[in-house]
């Protein structure tokens, strides 16, 4: 190992990339590349299997809270679906989504510090971190006589241990582009994706059927789950940031120009007003870029406004339906396996065949075909969240939640619009800021849906679905902003050069 760190005259200024494996490493490779998929799918896996014992044990610590303090008399036929209850449940979920997001603001330190410590490293520790947040909700909810019920907000301060579920994406998918040959890297994505979608049907589904012998061992497998991953990512290879032909350059300097420290001090000094200069002209291009191009603020505006409508999803589903409908929080759990059912059919079989069906056969550029995506993803979801929001029985609704489930392909078509209409040397900003937008809109999506779950419940049961309706309308005006998305040159051109490769 240490040779072939080893520099000397004839080595050469840039190093290489990494080389794909060869056939001697293949099988080591796959086994690496296996364990990645195992770390995956334990976090995954753990995580979705919590959520609907999770919920039902918040719905019944609220309910005891709320008759111990009116009649513990009636604590025997006591009836959890009270507006007070089914009130602060909402607000203890609301608030427990913005809580989570938090550590997202450690994501650049973090990211900072994969460079020089290895981004296997993060990794390891955000898993830790999430697996200490996960275990100190249910610490809380085990003694709910001792701690108030409230302080599951507290996760948060654990997940400042690795930066959160945003930074363990970001240094998953690092890691495997690290280990990953460059032909191989968009396979390896896709079984990835298809490993998040499967871990979605059969978590909730094998939470439900757990939660028939006892609520607690579904959420206490989830975690122990996720602390099975912690030693595994061990196992993962961990590369750090290899320095450029700049970064070798400035080494040179610095060694040449370092005859007295007052000089070294003097470069150290004008490298450091370099990369502030540098971070402020990214700053300036971003809003000239936006303010030149509307289209691409547009489509920005339109990920800010579907990425609420499915988080109305994401935060309600579990206590809307069992609330309305008086379905037990183990059925509800089988029809968030139906979605994720869905969205696998959807991204999969369903938009790929649409999508060559408009480019071979209709012969449409690469821009129409995912505006008319677009369009039909926001017709769709907008139906699903109208059927969801309204429906007066269990059948209406379960129709709006497998079309609201359509439309989980809406961000995606939205990335590759902005892809189009930007020029490639400011995707990397656009993408950052369209990260950023989710980020907030994700934040905002507990407070919002929440009080408008609140009032629905205080202007009668029909009304319960209001943030459903609220998420139509978002989805709706997602609709209308992407009739005014046109192609110009320069997307023609760029469309023109995907068809060909195609």
């Amino acid at each position: 190992m240490e040779s072939e760190d080893h520099l000397d005259e004839n080595s050469p200024l840039i190093a290489k990339h990494p080389s794909p494996p060869a056939a001697g490493n293949f099988n080591n490779h796959n086994r690496v590349l296996l364990t990645a998929y195992i770390v995956l799918i334990c976090i995954m896996f753990g995580d979705y299997m919590q959520q609907s014992p999770k919920i039902q044990i918040y719905e019944s610590i609220l309910c005891s809270d709320y008759y111990s303090k009116i009649d513990t008399h009636l604590m025997q036929g006591r009836d959890c679906k009270v507006k007070a209850v089914q009130k602060e449940l909402a607000t203890l979920r609301g608030v427990e989504r913005l809580t989570e997001l938090l550590p997202t603001v450690l994501a650049i330190p973090y990211g900072i510090a994969a460079k020089k410590y290895g981004h296997r490293t993060i990794l390891t520790l955000g898993c830790l971190g999430f697996g200490f947040a996960q275990t100190w909700t249910l610490f809380v909810c085990w003694f709910p006589e001792t701690f108030p019920i409230r302080l599951v907000w507290a996760q948060w301060a654990w997940q400042l241990i690795g930066g959160g579920s945003t930074v363990i994406s970001t240094m998953f998918f690092l890691v495997l582009a690290d280990m990953t040959p460059a032909e191989s890297r968009t396979i390896v994505f896709f079984r990835i994706h298809a490993a998040l979608m499967v871990a979605g049907i059969l978590g909730p589904t094998t939470a439900s059927f757990l939660m028939g012998y006892n609520v607690w061992l579904p959420w206490v497998l989830g975690v122990v789950l996720i602390f099975i991953a912690v030693p595994l990512t061990l196992l993962l290879p961990n590369r750090k940031d290899e320095p450029d032909l700049q970064d070798n350059l400035n080494d040179d300097r610095e060694i040449m120009i370092r005859e007295d420290s007052n000089t070294a001090a003097v470069h150290k000094g004008i490298a450091m007003k370099e990369r502030v200069f540098a971070a402020l002209q990214n700053l300036k291009i971003t809003r000239s870029l936006l303010a030149a191009n509307v289209q691409v603020l547009l489509l920005l505006i339109m990920a800010g406004l579907s990425n609420l409508g499915n988080e109305s999803f994401a935060l309600l589903l579990l206590i809307y339906v069992p609330e309305r409908y008086h379905w037990t929080f183990a059925k509800a759990g089988y029809l968030w396996s139906l979605s994720a059912g869905v969205q696998l059919v959807l991204l999969s079989i369903l938009l790929p065949f649409l999508s060559h069906l408009l480019l071979k056969h209709l012969h449409i550029s690469s821009h129409d075909k995912d505006r008319a995506l677009m369009l039909f993803s926001c017709a769709v979801m907008t139906t699903g969240a109208l059927c969801l929001g309204l429906a007066p029985e269990i059948g209406p609704a379960i129709i709006g939640i497998i079309l609201m489930s359509f439309g989980a392909g809406l961000l995606s078509l939205v990335r590759s619009l902005i892809t189009l209409h930007v020029l490639s040397d400011n995707i990397s900003v656009v993408y950052s800021v369209m990260s950023m937008v989710n980020t907030i809109t994700a934040a905002l999506a507990g407070p919002l849906f929440n009080e408008t779950y609140s009032a629905g419940l205080q202007l009668g049961n029909m009304w319960s679905g209001l943030p459903f309706l609220i998420a139509a309308g978002l989805v709706a005006l997602d609709f209308v902003l992407a009739l005014f998305i046109r192609e110009n040159y320069a997307t023609s051109m760029i469309g023109q050069s995907e068809n060909h490769d195609d």
